[in-house]
């Protein structure tokens, strides 16, 4: 459940031409700790973020969707 801290951001989002393995990324994006909440839409051209900004940030979320292979805009 959201936290009052909580916050929703949208990151636009690419799958990386190098990247051929299929990821679950709202799954990864869940294991972060203060994120309570993800959702990547069907066509996977963006993500829908819920996080406690007192303990994670978008740099960080950046980070882990790259590394996922996909790239954000």
């Amino acid at each position: 459940m959201p936290s009052r801290t909580s916050k929703k951001i949208n990151l636009p989002i690419t799958k990386s031409s190098a990247s051929e393995e299929e990821v679950d990324l709202a799954e990864i994006l869940c294991a972060i700790e203060g994120v309570s909440g993800a959702v990547v839409g069907t066509e996977q051209t963006s993500a829908e973020i819920t996080l406690d900004p007192n303990k994670t940030t978008i740099p960080t979320l950046v980070k882990t969707i790259e590394g996922s292979g996909y790239k954000t805009d």
